[in-house]
């Protein structure tokens, strides 16, 4: 894909692609786009486009994902918002590698297209997060829309629970559409008890879903810009991990997290030395390089395998 044709080449692709849900699409590129729909002339300013053209391949069940080449600069910042929103990957690949990669991407296939997650929560609990939620007598329900989703799509949540609370009814109802075009509701229902034994509930944690979440977090942090809070978060998490340390399993979560979470901390560290130089008004208008904003979308959706593989 030629640079000055990246944005034209991916409307036709979505439109393409849009007759048949779970399609995938590979934007390669090599550089930024600088001509046409799509043109990147400030790498620091948003360009709506690309979060206009990944929200019209998601609601047809296409998948995005998005390759550029190591040493260019293509502002993977705009680029990357197509698989963030369509449930792809990101990549920055030696041009050596760039088959084996292209391979990966298009050998998991999506499972379901148009996931729309409902989690109801009984009286006394609450989501952690800055999705809406609405009220239904004693209930709350938060709703949002994942999109596409393979095999090995993670997603992590957090609870606040009242401290009087002896057992937690949670139902989660996911609506989605398989590939074969047949629409499901798939409900979801636990009560989990609660306990204030310290000691106890730290031998029976979950480490690889207490890490994964706070790397999730912590990133999703991180690339509004809030670095200071989300090393906050991985800090939390750490420690809660190292107090979990019972079992060869918690410890082997623990690892996985560390080599995980240093990566991020690392990328932070050196954003906040630039916002002590240039100040946080002239770091942001600086605009993240390809690097760090290929792992802000990277540790935003890191799954199972990628957690607990602990490649560095």
């Amino acid at each position: 894909m030629r640079q000055h044709g990246l944005g034209p080449a991916l409307s036709v692709a979505v439109g393409l692609a849009s007759s048949r849900a779970g399609s995938k699409i590979v934007l390669r590129t090599d550089g930024m786009a600088n001509n046409g729909v799509g043109a990147i002339k400030n790498r620091s300013l948003e360009v709506p486009f690309y979060g206009d053209i990944a929200r019209r391949a998601a609601e047809d069940g296409t998948v995005i994902s998005v390759v550029t080449m190591e040493g260019e600069d293509c502002s993977m910042e705009n680029l990357g918002v197509c698989a963030d929103l369509t449930g792809g990957l990101v990549e920055m690949v030696d041009l050596q590698l760039l088959g084996s990669k292209m391979s990966a991407m298009l050998a998991d296939p999506s499972v379901a297209t148009g996931l729309e997650v409902s989690l109801i929560l009984g009286h006394g609990a609450s989501l952690r997060s800055d999705m809406v939620a609405s009220s239904n007598g004693r209930a709350t329900t938060s709703t949002w829309t994942v999109g596409n989703v393979t095999s090995k799509t993670a997603a992590t949540l957090r609870l606040d629970l009242s401290d009087a609370l002896v057992a937690v009814p949670i139902q989660m109802q996911l609506r989605y559409t398989r590939p074969s075009g047949e629409q499901v509701l798939q409900t979801i229902t636990v009560q989990p008890t609660t306990s204030s034994n310290r000691v106890a509930v730290l031998e029976d944690i979950d480490g690889t879903a207490v890490g994964l979440e706070g790397v999730h977090s912590a990133a999703r942090l991180a690339q509004q810009g809030k670095y200071r809070e989300a090393r906050v978060q991985l800090i939390s998490t750490c420690r809660l991990l190292q107090r979990a340390m019972r079992s060869l399993a918690h410890q082997e979560a623990y690892l996985c997290f560390i080599v995980q979470a240093e990566k991020l901390d690392g990328f932070m560290r050196e954003r906040e030395s630039q916002e002590k130089v240039f100040g946080s008004d002239g770091s942001a208008q600086r605009g993240r390089d390809d690097d760090a904003s290929r792992s802000m979308y990277q540790m935003k959706t890191l799954n199972v395998k990628e957690f607990t593989s602990r490649s560095v």
